[in-house]
């Protein structure tokens, strides 16, 4: 199973990564339209980096009536925006924030369906990364390490 792992602490706010998000979904480089966001605590002078988390037991596909939020065959959490209403009910149900309705399309992260999170590959301090654990019913003492590509 693999999520985005994101750090806070070392994120510029340069907002790189929430534009080439948008250009990949929306064809727009607009750093309010991509699956990722930063907001920004001018005072406090920190970022906060949202994006979804690949829940076990998403609140957003639990909310959905329409099956338009599903897993796919790696555990990611998927939108078939042609089965989408635009309801909202996943927008709300999301305890992260992760979803959103952006020019008439459901939004999320699904780490890019056609390889490497571009995210990634434009985020310069590291604070964006992939995290690649093995989805096991082993106890915790029987997993493996967990590791970071």
């Amino acid at each position: 199973m693999k999520k985005i792992k994101t750090n806070s602490k070392i994120c510029t706010g340069c907002s790189l990564c929430t534009m080439a998000c948008s250009i990949t979904k929306l064809g727009v480089a607009n750093p309010h339209k991509g699956a990722i966001a930063i907001s920004r605590d001018p005072w406090k002078r920190k970022e906060k980096i949202t994006v979804c988390e690949q829940c076990k037991k998403a609140k957003c596909i639990e909310a959905c009536s329409e099956g338009a939020l599903y897993y796919d065959e790696d555990a990611v959490v998927r939108v078939k925006q042609e089965a989408c209403t635009k309801c909202g009910a996943c927008v709300d149900a999301c305890p992260f924030e992760a979803i959103r309705l952006i020019d008439d399309r459901l939004i999320k992260c699904d780490l890019c369906e056609n390889g490497t999170p571009q995210c990634l590959r434009v985020c310069s301090t590291g604070a964006i990364q992939l995290l690649e654990t093995q989805v096991t019913t082993a106890s915790p003492a029987q997993r493996g390490p967990v590791n970071v590509v």
